[in-house]
């Protein structure tokens, strides 16, 4: 997936849900100044739910340069940085959009109200057979 690509795709979902237009800038290698220190912890010791956290075996460790590109594009964006659920969270106001987290295989961004987005790509996935409106997408590599 493309900057280019992640960046409609998070455009087309804020539009979406009617609370905010933006336009994203890309170049996001860096930790952006107004980073959530409570975030912070979940990308240095990672979520705190299995005993590999705070340790180098973390998955966040082997996500980090995509966590970290992720993490800069959502700064950008003007959403609000927290950490719930021990994830990276981002809100618009009071409102939950997006979580961004990592598994074994992949980084992910989780959208709260994910089945709203416009998804002609089919990157957009549907966690369970349960979930209504959650989508999350993957991102293996930081290209």
């Amino acid at each position: 997936m493309t900057k280019t690509t992640f960046n409609f795709v998070l455009i087309a979902y804020l539009n979406a849900t009617k609370r905010i237009s933006i336009t994203l800038q890309t170049e996001a290698m860096y930790k952006p100044n107004h980073a959530n220190a409570e975030a912070d912890v979940f990308f240095t010791d990672g979520c705190g739910r299995c005993s590999l956290g705070g340790t180098p075996a973390c998955k966040v460790h082997t996500w980090h340069q995509e966590l970290a590109l992720l993490r800069g594009i959502l700064l950008q964006s003007g959403l609000t940085e927290t950490r719930k659920w021990g994830v990276a969270c981002y809100m618009h106001g009071k409102h939950n959009v997006v979580l961004l987290g990592a598994l074994k295989s992949c980084a992910t961004l989780s959208f709260f109200k994910g089945s709203l987005m416009h998804n002609p790509e089919k990157l957009l996935i549907k966690p369970g057979e349960n979930s209504q409106a959650a989508r999350y997408m993957k991102f293996t590599t930081p290209e």
